[in-house]
């Protein structure tokens, strides 16, 4: 397993991948630290750090990178629904449970992306 980190406009992006795929793209909160400082230069991270640089600079609209995401059936249609909304469009914790018929994240919208890790 590998790290890297971008310092995007907004915060710092920690990139956690294996050799072909990525397992989490996320913001670090203001008290967690950097697992490591690195200058990784595989082309998995070379590519995510290209996309990235071109989003922030309003040139990306479309991410394309290799995703392995494992979670529950549940957090398969999040991730599946989270990847339809278009760019600059937003959706709400609440409006998507909703749409995803749940009445347990419907009740608590928070629940939802708890462990959303992209």
């Amino acid at each position: 397993m590998f790290y890297n980190y971008f310092e995007s406009p907004i915060g710092i992006i920690e990139l956690k991948y294996e050799s072909t795929s990525f397992l989490s793209i996320r913001f670090l909160n203001n008290n967690e630290d950097q697992k490591l400082i690195t200058e990784d230069t595989s082309p998995l991270a070379s590519h995510a750090i290209a996309q990235l640089k071109a989003y922030f600079n309003g040139e990306l609209k479309v991410f394309d990178l290799p995703l392995k995401l494992a979670g529950t059936n549940f957090q398969q249609k999040v991730w599946t629904e989270l990847k339809r909304i278009e760019y600059g469009k937003t959706k709400s914790y609440l409006q998507l449970a909703k749409e995803l018929g749940d009445k347990i994240a419907s009740a608590q919208p928070h629940l939802l992306m708890a462990k959303t890790l992209l």
